[in-house]
């Protein structure tokens, strides 16, 4: 419905009288607001119900000099463990991080949607010397090997706005981060991934976990 207007207002003086009709039409505007017709836009802004960020989908990861070659893109595996698209890195139990979007399961009516991602990394006592930058990436094929037990997502251009780089966490370091936010993309198939700059230095370990989250503005 949205926003309304008053239809009438009265004003004091002599020989100003009040219609019962124009009364009517006043409060009847309002009840049929109320009984099933309000929408986002006559809530206040900031109020919370629509423009709060709220998760749709959760990946988390460690990365090490063990498998040493993550440069590029990489999917996460239900281990953990950073997979390169296009090399099968041993049997992976599957894939996290997977979402499938379709705007109208999330559409508010008189309001944009808007997603981020943000991310929280922890990094051991040596320096990984790369940098990290999760980010939202479409799926837009599988291959597999023979074995049965393999499987690999191939990974499309990341979502535009979508990426957020941590450059050269420092050792020992507590990390946080999160994008602005982006438009989201067409309805499809997606994951969160990671682009790793270069293989970590022998002995870094960084451990991170990254949310997807919506919200209407």
């Amino acid at each position: 419905m949205g926003t309304v207007s008053k239809p009438y207002t009265f004003t004091n003086g002599v020989g100003n009288l009040i219609d019962a009709p124009q009364v009517n039409a006043d409060f009847d505007t309002l009840y049929t607001l109320v009984n099933g017709n309000l929408q986002a836009v006559n809530l206040k802004a900031g109020d919370g119900l629509f423009d709060s960020y709220r998760d749709i989908a959760q990946a988390s990861a460690y990365t090490s000099n063990n498998p040493a070659t993550q440069t590029g893109d990489n999917w996460l595996a239900t281990s953990g463990n950073p997979v390169i698209e296009a090399v099968e890195q041993g049997i992976v139990a599957g894939v996290q991080g997977m979402v499938r979007y379709a705007g109208a399961d999330y559409a508010v009516v008189g309001k944009t949607m808007k997603m981020r991602l943000q991310t929280i990394l922890l990094v051991n006592s040596t320096a990984p010397g790369i940098t990290l930058t999760p980010a939202l990436f479409p799926i837009s094929s599988v291959t597999s090997s023979a074995a049965a037990l393999r499987i690999n997502p191939t990974l499309g251009a990341a979502v535009a706005g979508s990426g957020f780089a941590f450059a050269s966490p420092a050792a020992n370091s507590v990390n946080a981060g999160a994008t602005s936010d982006f438009t989201p993309p067409a309805d499809g198939n997606y994951l969160i991934g990671v682009t790793l700059s270069g293989s970590p230095a022998a002995t870094s370990l960084v451990s991170w976990t990254t949310r997807l989250q919506i919200r209407a503005v």
